[in-house]
């Protein structure tokens, strides 16, 4: 058996010799787990294996998205469960165009995707009082909705870019790190006499107490006299 670091993680054959590719340890030791609880089914060579560990990564490079490194196989294993009470013409095809979508950046996919068969990867649509998504657990999506407003939130996922890609999906995941912040060249604090402190200094040195004179002042909008 052996071990190389790649773009993404999965499993090549060779005769009797196994090669893992991986990203990174923590997704060796994902890869490794699942070998060791679910064994090595024959669809597994040869098939990077994706891993949803967040929100972000429906649409990112380290869920379905396109990799950094082109790979000739990229499977897509998803299952959507669809609540039957739920169940309308206009989500059905939302449903559709969200398995397209999916399968856009795929090369082969496990068909159907709505299935009581096993997938790697499960989005559940569920009814609800509020519109919203989350990641209940690793590779298990959930999207939550009123059965009027589904079909819209379902759309509104299914057209959305990542945010490395221009969109929006995913920015809420942006830290300061990831903001630009230019550098304070000079800073400092102006300190001087006011104009209504200068122009009372000018009236008291006036000889001539008489002085009719009309003052504006740039710093209020009251004028003395």
């Amino acid at each position: 058996m052996e071990f190389l670091q790649h773009s993404s993680t999965f499993i090549s054959q060779n005769g009797s010799i196994l090669t893992l590719y991986y990203e990174t340890e923590s997704s060796l030791s994902t890869l490794l787990s699942t070998i060791a609880s679910e064994g090595m089914a024959e669809t597994h060579t040869d098939i990077p294996s994706s891993y949803y560990e967040s929100l972000s990564h429906l649409w990112s490079a380290y869920g379905t998205g396109e990799k950094d490194e082109a790979h000739p196989h990229q499977h897509l294993s998803v299952k959507i469960n669809l609540q039957q009470e739920i169940t309308s013409n206009a989500i059905i095809k939302e449903v559709c165009y969200l398995a397209l979508r999916l399968g856009l950046y795929a090369t082969s996919v496990s068909l159907p995707v709505v299935t009581e068969d096993h997938r790697q990867f499960s989005i559940d649509i569920k009814q609800g009082t509020e519109n919203f998504m989350e990641l209940s657990s690793r590779n298990v999506i959930q999207i939550y909705g009123t059965k009027d407003c589904l079909p819209t939130v379902l759309h509104s996922i299914a057209k959305e870019k990542h945010v490395s890609e221009g969109g929006l999906f995913g920015v809420w995941e942006l830290n300061e790190k990831q903001v630009n912040v230019a550098d304070l060249l000079y800073e400092t604090t102006w300190e001087d006499e006011s104009e209504a402190s200068y122009i009372l200094n000018a009236l008291q040195d006036e000889p001539n107490k008489m002085l009719d004179a009309e003052i504006y002042l740039t710093a209020s909008k009251k004028k003395s006299r």
